[in-house]
């Protein structure tokens, strides 16, 4: 019979034998941890966001007989919806005495800085009253009230493209035209501007205006808007055939340019609506 004894190999032994075994097997593995090596480094590195401030140039005249003219200050320009930008006051303008045979026309001119960017006009009637009526009036409309004035229905207002040719301004394509109350509300429903002053490209992918790394530049010692190609015209009268019909009456209404950058969208996406419309 086989015993411990003939085997020669206790278990201690046996252990003993396996520890060592386990041991050369890690010394071995230690020994060949060496590799070859290199390291390359790119330092310094920095990523700055670009910008898109949306300056408007504005340049308005009226006309109102031998009554009163006014025209706004040159260089008038608007930036943070505030004239010069800073804490200054937005631009309002405001006509008195209007009569038949009055009109008025500007240009809004637009220096983006630094992207190029699609382009939307807005805007709202915000009120068109009566105020009143006196004799010659009441004759020929009854309506009365808050909302229910006729200067809206009565002016006629154009808004195009126009381009400034040495100084002087080149009206191009209708943008929307009608009386006032029509184009506000075509305003409202919110009108995509194009780059190239096409407005019968589709919409998507649009030509976008182009930025400018400055809003003025320096011409001849002068400083002088530094401006995309096209502008927007706006011109409006009251045609001399109005009646008494608008006696007393106001309206009022609102302007709004909206600049989106044109990277990374394809220019469809209206500012102008919102929920209620």
């Amino acid at each position: 019979t086989m015993n411990d004894d003939t085997i020669g190999l206790s278990r201690r032994k046996m252990l003993v034998g396996l520890g060592a075994v386990g041991v050369a097997s890690a010394g071995a593995g230690l020994g060949t941890t060496a590799y070859f090596n290199d390291t390359e480094s790119f330092e310094n590195n920095t990523l700055t966001a670009g910008e898109l401030d949306l300056f408007v140039h504005v340049d308005y005249s009226e006309d109102q007989g031998s009554y009163a003219q006014y025209s706004t200050p040159d260089g008038t320009y608007i930036d943070g919806n505030v004239v010069g930008g800073g804490d200054g006051d937005p631009l309002s303008i405001q006509v008195s005495d209007l009569k038949p045979g009055d009109s008025g026309e500007g240009n809004f001119c637009f220096s983006i800085v630094d992207n190029p960017a699609y382009m939307w006009m807005c805007g709202e009637l915000t009120a068109n009253d009566e105020n009143g009526q006196n004799e010659p009036e009441a004759a020929v409309d009854d309506t009365v009230g808050e909302g229910m004035g006729e200067l809206a229905d009565a002016m006629e207002v154009t808004v195009s493209y126009c381009t400034e040719d040495n100084g002087e301004l080149v009206v191009g394509e209708e943008i929307v035209s009608g009386s006032l109350a029509d184009v506000m509300l075509a305003l409202r429903a919110g009108v995509p501007l194009y780059g190239d002053g096409m407005p019968n490209a589709p919409i998507a992918n649009r030509t976008p205006f182009q930025g400018v790394d400055s809003p003025f530049v320096t011409d001849d010692g002068n400083e002088v808007p530094n401006i995309a190609e096209q502008c927007v015209c706006f011109e409006w009268e009251v045609p001399v055939e109005v009646g008494n019909e608008i006696q007393t009456d106001s309206v009022a209404f609102d302007f709004e340019f909206y600049a989106e950058q044109a990277r990374h969208n394809d220019g469809t996406t209206n500012p102008c609506v919102d929920e209620e419309y």
